[in-house]
């Protein structure tokens, strides 16, 4: 509709275009609907508290990974993505899942290493929905 609809595109643009990344800017699908697509593929998938964890982690570790790497920019380890902003993402998941889940800490290092690596190379178009759906993936597996 923000593509097709001459006064909601200018509309949107004006109120949320500081917030989207440039493909979105370009037509690209945004962020948010990509999250609310996660979040209901998950919903129908897996248990509740997998799901609980698994959007906790792409609502809290994911942003704060970017703005951690925003404002400490420093080493670039793959593409965009910072050595900072990975590190803030593990430290932010495991965090989340040892709140959630009371295995080992093997287990809780190993499902937030493959989450955070699943991350750092995602594509930027599909980063939300395969954040989701590895932590998902991985709570089950192994958690």
């Amino acid at each position: 509709w923000r593509q097709r609809s001459g006064w909601w595109q200018h509309s949107f643009y004006r109120i949320f275009g500081r917030l989207l990344k440039p493909s979105e800017k370009e037509g690209g699908i945004t962020g948010a609907t990509l999250f609310l697509i996660t979040a209901a593929v998950l919903s129908f998938i897996f248990p509740q508290k997998t799901v609980v964890a698994a959007l906790l982690i792409l609502t809290l570790a994911d942003p704060l990974a970017s703005l951690s790497g925003r404002f400490f920019p420093g080493k670039k380890i793959y593409g965009k993505k910072s050595l900072m902003g990975s590190l803030v993402f593990f430290l932010t998941s495991l965090v989340i899942l040892g709140l959630f889940f009371q295995q080992g800490v093997l287990y809780l290092i190993v499902s937030t290493l493959v989450v955070t690596l699943a991350e750092l190379l995602a594509p930027e178009i599909m980063e939300n929905f395969l954040i989701g759906v590895t932590a998902a993936i991985m709570i089950t597996l192994l958690l």
